[in-house]
């Protein structure tokens, strides 16, 4: 006979139709799966906010993996696991049954909605592992990993959530996740730091290059609105994540037994280990780009423990079977079922990832080479290059020590191919003549790629078919224009020298002062005039003291009038007969 709904710390597909779960309920429990999948966008903010910038799309990749990848093996066997079909003989130790998940159109709701909030809980598991991996996993690896990891966290998931489970028997509590989700992702991700070693540079490993510790701060620290500023007098962000993060990880397993008050010392005491922690791990020699092992290992052991601390005996839900913790005057009981709990999880993850990621890398390395981990792995395994980072010197060194750099891919930058977008649907192969017929928006569209940074890097003995083709439509677009200034210079040309034939003649007088070709110019009575009309008013200025120097003048004699025109002198000639 099915347990009843009381008797269940998560939602489980064993409940039938007839146990009042009704479509609300379903609404209400995919609700909840789409608020923990947003922990994806967290973790992919905050682990792309940790690594170097040639490394952050890798992460988002990682991410997307898990959910993909992840969410198809949970499917094939992994929900079976986990909580089988409830009518089956399954064992203590795992569940058998309803492989592929399907159902009858009678109990889809409860069936989907159990596996969709269950299937949120397994990617979170696997992402925290993806972290302390950053830099310098095989993302070929890392997806093999990412597909298999399912078998470490359903069954002791079943453990812990299913009705067969021996830790659930006992009455060993986790509310939300601490052990099943968080302590098992970040004993993971401690073996797998350690399986990888440091990344290039992180313990002083005579390597020239310095590992880059956060690159984008203002990702970590999207939502965290909080301060830590005791001990070291500085704002340390990624202490002050940790720490956030540390203290959610650490309630989560008794969230709904705590009053307000021992949630904040649970709390602040997960806060304060995620500040020990990873000072231990560095005189370990432990890189944990991420604090993965801080947060969610250290967090979730905590978490665990705590409940057999501070529970309160639930009385409405029946979660906890009337007991309460250590504090509360309910024994040491719940805390040695919740010490077990911890240990159980803890060796079978760190068991079970071991022997999953050693196989993996007798079939596929499962950390880059020293000269992918250079170069980026958004430029090695997603053909993605930064303008930030001097490539052709980082290949020519490699090129120099005689390593292949045969297999590294054509590097182009997002500008580059903003410019050949520009050139291939904008101006396509009319070039110079685009401007004419598409006005103002050909003519923008020139100007926007002429004055692009001309930034291109070349691999040593190897062509790149973007930085040729960039070099030819760069090479066209300066024939256009060196062609167009030439134009503009010859007719600035023609139109000075007639400008300066048309003062010359003006002030010639061989018909007449002042005069052209027998007619007198007019001679201005008001002195406004002068103002108002400056070209006029120079060259009457200019006969006026071509007149006065007449009669002293000898024959063919040139005389120049010197006036002061908006800040600058203006001399005018005329020819005296």
């Amino acid at each position: 006979m099915p347990a009843a709904p009381e008797d269940h710390t998560t939602i489980s597909p064993t409940v039938e139709p007839d146990e009042e779960f009704t479509y609300d309920d379903a609404t209400w429990v995919l609700t909840a799966a789409i608020v923990i999948f947003t922990m994806q966008t967290g973790f992919g903010l905050l682990e792309s906010g940790c690594v170097s910038q040639k490394n952050e799309v890798n992460i988002l990749m990682k991410n997307a993996a898990d959910v993909i990848l992840g969410g198809l093996t949970y499917w094939l066997f992994g929900f079976g696991l986990q909580h089988g079909t409830g009518n089956s003989p399954d064992n203590d130790f795992s569940a058998v049954g309803r492989f592929m998940v399907d159902a009858k159109p009678d109990d889809m709701g409860l069936v989907f909605s159990s596996f969709i909030f269950q299937l949120s809980f397994s990617t979170t598991a696997t992402t925290i592992v993806s972290g302390a991996m950053a830099e310098r996993a095989n993302y070929n690896a890392y997806c093999v990993f990412s597909l298999l990891n399912t078998i470490v966290y359903c069954i002791p998931a079943g453990w812990v959530w299913g009705d067969h489970g021996f830790l659930k028997k006992m009455g060993a509590i986790d509310f939300a996740g601490s052990g099943c989700v968080h302590l098992l992702g970040g004993a993971s991700a401690l073996v797998a730091a350690v399986l990888l070693g440091p990344r290039r540079g992180r313990f002083g490993d005579g390597s020239d290059e310095k590992v880059q510790q956060m690159s984008r701060p203002t990702n970590v620290l999207l939502g965290t609105f909080t301060l830590c500023y005791f001990m070291t007098r500085k704002f340390l962000v990624d202490d002050i994540v940790n720490a956030i993060l540390t203290a959610l990880v650490a309630v989560t397993a008794g969230s709904g037994f705590y009053s307000a008050y021992e949630s904040l010392v649970v709390g602040v005491t997960g806060a304060l280990f995620a500040c020990w922690v990873p000072a231990a791990l560095e005189r370990l020699r432990i890189d944990d780009p991420v604090g993965a092992v801080a947060v969610h290992g250290v967090g979730g052991v905590w978490g665990l423990l705590a409940v057999g601390l501070f529970a309160d005996a639930d009385s409405l839900l029946r979660l906890t079977s009337g007991r309460s913790g250590l504090f509360k005057g309910g024994g040491a009981y719940l805390l040695g079922v919740q010490a077990l709990a911890a240990l159980c999880i803890g060796a079978w993850s760190v068991l079970t990832s071991y022997v999953l990621l050693k196989g993996i890398s007798y079939v596929i390395p499962i950390r880059m080479t020293e000269l992918e981990e250079v170069l980026g792995a958004d430029l090695m395994e997603h053909n993605l290059s930064y303008p930030d980072y001097d490539y052709d010197a980082v290949l020519a060194h490699f090129h120099s020590r005689g390593v292949d750099v045969s297999h590294v891919p054509p590097i182009s930058h997002r500008g580059d191919w903003d410019r050949r977008i520009f050139d291939e649907y904008l101006l396509g192969k009319r070039g110079r003549h685009a401007s004419r017929a598409d006005g103002r928006l050909a003519a923008y569209v020139t100007n926007y790629v002429r004055e692009m940074p001309r930034k291109f890097v070349y691999i040593p003995e190897t062509e790149t078919p973007v930085s040729i083709g960039l070099f030819v439509s760069d090479k066209r677009h300066l024939e256009a224009e060196q062609e167009e200034k030439g134009k503009m210079r010859f007719i600035a040309y023609i139109a000075v020298l007639v400008l300066t034939a048309a003062v010359a003649l003006a002030g010639y007088h061989g018909h007449g002062y002042g005069g052209y070709g027998g007619h007198a110019l007019p001679r201005p009575t008001n002195p406004q005039s002068l103002r108002t009309s400056p070209i006029h008013g120079t060259l009457a200025d200019a006969s006026a003291s071509a007149s006065k120097h007449h009669a002293t003048a000898p024959p063919g004699l040139r005389v120049g009038a010197a006036r002061t025109f908006r800040g600058r002198r203006v001399v005018s000639h005329s020819r005296l007969q």
